[in-house]
């Protein structure tokens, strides 16, 4: 995977959902449906709940409350994967193949 293609991935996967193939670390492959995009991406039931004037600004405050932070390796992407209803991770190198 080069470094254009990597890039593209990234981006596509900010805009909207992604077809792809990483292998795991046991070596199997995964084809996973994912996204990034803020829009696609679950709001905890809590906060959706809320008036909407304050919906954001509650999002906001409430991230840092509600979402586990973790340090992400730099050679890691995150996504959101929309058939298992969480978050993964994999290594760069494992990027297999994604569609355009």
């Amino acid at each position: 995977m080069t470094a254009d293609e990597l890039k593209e991935f990234k981006d596509l996967l900010y805009k909207g959902e992604v077809n792809f193939i990483y292998n795991k670390k046991d070596g199997s492959e995964r084809r996973a449906k994912g996204t990034m995009k803020p829009e696609l991406l679950p709001v905890p039931k809590e906060l959706k709940e809320k008036p909407t004037d304050k919906l954001e600004a509650d999002i906001k405050a409430g991230e840092k409350k509600i979402i586990k932070k973790r340090q992400l390796p730099a050679d890691s992407i995150l996504y959101y994967d929309l058939e298992a209803n969480g978050f993964r991770s994999f290594k760069v190198n494992n990027l297999v193949s994604f569609e355009k």
